[in-house]
């Protein structure tokens, strides 16, 4: 497994270590394979890694409630992992064909996994995840005013280290953090294997973890005992005209949905040196935590996903 050391090392060079990586990669449905998921998953379950697991499972924590992606409702399986809980409704109404199966996050299979190399007492400082922006998606924020909030933060949470996505260092935003005098490092390219567990060891060596949206490194951070803090300063995101991700036009919250938003916004908006109760609670709830299951459990889970998949290839041709 990769380790802290050989983490550390890549940061030296960011450039090098934000290229493709093609090794490990044999999902029939390619996202399965982002940031390292189903490699972990397969590993964990003693499931061969060359073989594909015959389902789409979301790739990050999905917010929206009214809409799906269009991708993984076109993906041909019958078969659907899924969560958060209150995804399923909707996925059951999009996708009349498919059965939609509860199942835990990914990220538990990989904190099954992963031993941070770092103790508590050893945790210096912030490491700050700006919203990162994809090939089809721009991502708007003040950042001069977010290192400004950042800098307010008590002397317990510093020094500031920047964290950034491999396409936003594409994109030179690496040049603007280290002008302002600031440490960049970077999880790699989302084709590596080893992309969650590099991950995992940045931010294990930090005492908070702060993000200036809504996404998966609030639920990963808490999961694996960092502290979360989400910052006044919030980012806006610009998808290109053409790109369609969803299953229909229309608005991407339901009035319960935009709740949950605000309940993640009060829960998280104030920097803390220990996880509370409800935010341990809410993220559990989120992720699907009492669904983890034991290797042998999640292997026979992958073994009857395929052989339905194979059956359902039979009917369809006859």
């Amino acid at each position: 497994m990769l380790t802290l050391q050989q983490t550390l090392e890549d940061q030296k060079d960011i450039i090098k270590l934000c290229q493709p990586c093609l090794e490990n990669r044999y999902e029939l449905y390619s996202p399965n394979d982002n940031y390292g998921f189903a490699h972990v998953m397969k590993s964990y379950a003693d499931y061969p890694v060359a073989d594909s697991i015959y389902a789409t499972f979301p790739h990050g924590m999905y917010m929206r409630d009214k809409v799906v992606s269009i991708s993984e409702l076109e993906a041909d399986f019958p078969n659907v992992l899924n969560y958060p809980p209150f995804t399923t409704p909707l996925w059951k109404k999009a996708a009349k064909t498919k059965k939609i199966i509860p199942f835990a996050a990914p990220i538990h299979y990989a904190l099954k996994v992963f031993q941070s190399e770092v103790t508590k007492s050893e945790r210096r400082g912030t490491l700050f995840l700006p919203m990162h922006s994809t090939k089809m998606v721009e991502i708007n924020f003040d950042r001069d005013a977010v290192l400004a909030e950042l800098q307010e933060l008590p002397d317990e949470f510093k020094p500031i280290t920047i964290c950034l996505h491999w396409q936003d260092i594409e994109k030179g935003l690496h040049i603007f953090f280290r002008d302002k005098g600031f440490d960049v490092v970077c999880a790699g390219h989302f084709t590596d294997c080893d992309y969650i567990f590099r991950w995992l060891h940045l931010i294990s060596q930090y005492k908070l973890v702060a993000h200036c949206g809504f996404g998966s490194a609030l639920f990963y951070s808490v999961l694996a005992g960092v502290p979360f803090y989400l910052t006044k300063e919030q980012a806006e995101i610009i998808p290109h005209a053409s790109f369609k991700a969803f299953h229909k036009d229309s608005s991407e919250y339901t009035k319960s949905g935009l709740g949950r938003l605000e309940s993640l916004r009060r829960i998280f908006s104030v920097p803390v040196s220990k996880i509370s109760r409800e935010q341990k609670d809410l993220v559990n709830l989120w992720t699907h935590a009492h669904l983890v299951k034991k290797p042998d459990e999640l292997k026979k889970l992958f073994q009857s996903l395929k052989a339905s998949y194979l059956e359902d290839k039979v009917k369809r041709s006859l």
